[in-house]
């Protein structure tokens, strides 16, 4: 395209977020807080889709994972909204979310430098990762070969004989201390807003009727999405408002046309115009808003009666205003108590499903594990976002196991 085009947008580019990356299938994903459910999701959580989580109804590790996706949020500096649907008074972010591991405090010998201070989660079957990995590393051991050539160097020159060390990727997932708790001055940098969605008297119209919670999440992830497209659309600072000068009033540009003239008179060139100053190049433009919706305990015990009847509807709500913005919505529910057909328009309505499920402490998969009173559950992966495939992506391991590892410094 030649300089000057009119299709050629003069300026710099738009600054991506940081804390976004390419994905698979044109896809743009955000950590789930967690390296190892990354992952499982090949590389985290696509903008735009509906992530739910079955809760196992015994335990409370969809908090765990809630937790890690909202304080990740946090810690890049994105827009979370937490929608508690469940008994109990609404938890304070500051005092629930876990703080950021502070890169002084060094782990003892024998922890991944990724894992987490106080509890971590082990995710078992990572030999399917890394069989993965290796694949790839053979793939490229053998064109290097083919070619007679090492890797380039970062010069850009090919080294023959000697390979160059491999370059360490940059921390994705954040690691954060359980111990520790965020603080109100983390949180107050940054918009964050928390929801009871119980049933309770309704006040501000007056009426003594019950709230609605599927009316009222419905209203609060609306007013959430449309807060992130108006913190899209705004400038950046700095930036004018306006596109540069505007040329002069009645200059005439040397296209070649002429003048019309009376009859009969012979047609003179307009005289050529003088250059105008090239416009000053546009600022960057500003990055996309981007938000993490959570909604806990959707269709339980604080609802009321026939709830679960509209819950398909309810998550095709979420997921259409979710799509409407760079978002990504986690929503949890206990499938104890819910009829298999509504269970499963439920899963049908998300864009993935995973399962928490708990271990029975004489399984056969407790006889296998070294350290069996570190099973916290297991995590099942039903379904991964399609996103633009033609096909839904299968996953590399459908059932993964979660366990707890405690060790202090």
């Amino acid at each position: 395209m030649p300089p000057g085009s009119s299709f050629q947008r003069k300026g710099a580019v738009a600054v991506s977020d940081p804390r976004t990356r390419p994905g698979q299938h044109g896809q743009t994903v955000i950590s789930s807080g967690l390296a190892d459910v990354d992952a499982i999701f090949g590389g985290g959580y696509p903008l735009g889709s509906l992530i739910l989580l079955l809760e196992d109804g015994s335990t409370h590790l969809h908090h765990l994972l809630v937790q890690y996706f909202l304080a990740e949020g946090v810690v890049s500096g994105q827009s979370v909204l937490l929608g508690h649907g469940e008994q109990g008074p609404a938890p304070s972010l500051a005092a629930w979310l876990p703080a950021q591991l502070q890169t002084k405090d060094k782990e003892p010998p024998g922890v991944e430098a990724e894992g987490d201070a106080g509890l971590r989660i082990a995710w078992q079957y990572r030999r399917y990762i890394t069989k993965a990995q290796q694949q790839q590393e053979g793939i490229g051991t053998a064109v290097g070969r083919g070619s007679g050539l090492g890797p380039s160097s970062s010069g850009g020159i090919a080294t023959a004989g000697r390979a160059a060390p491999p370059s360490k990727p940059r921390p994705w997932a954040t690691a954060f201390d359980l111990r520790k708790a965020a603080g109100a001055e983390v949180l107050d940098a940054h918009r964050h807003r928390v929801v009871s969605l119980c049933c309770e008297e309704g006040t501000a119209a007056g009426t003594h009727e019950p709230v609605d919670p599927a009316r009222a999440l419905l209203r609060e992830a609306g007013s959430f999405v449309a807060g992130l497209r108006d913190a899209s659309a705004a400038p950046a600072p700095g930036r004018p408002t306006g596109t540069g000068p505007a040329p002069p009033g009645g200059e005439c540009s040397a296209s070649g046309l002429a003048t019309p003239t009376p009859s009969g008179a012979p047609l003179a060139l307009p005289a050529p115009s003088t250059p105008t100053a090239p416009r000053a190049p546009l600022p960057p433009r500003s990055a996309e808003a981007v938000g993490r919706l959570v909604f806990t305990g959707l269709a339980g015990g604080s609802w009321p009666e026939g709830a679960e009847a509209g819950l398909a509807p309810l998550l095709s709500g979420i997921r259409a205003r979710v799509r409407a913005a760079a978002a990504v919505a986690l929503v949890t529910l206990s499938p104890a108590g819910l009829a298999p057909a509504v269970l499963a328009q439920a899963q049908h309505a998300a864009d993935a499903v995973l399962a928490l499920e708990t271990v029975a402490s004489d399984a056969e998969l407790v006889r296998m594990v070294p350290d069996p009173g570190s099973i916290a559950g297991l995590l099942c992966v039903r379904r991964l976002p399609l996103g633009s495939a033609l096909q839904p992506p299968v996953p590399d391991a459908p059932l993964h196991l979660i366990r707890s590892v405690l060790w202090v410094r």
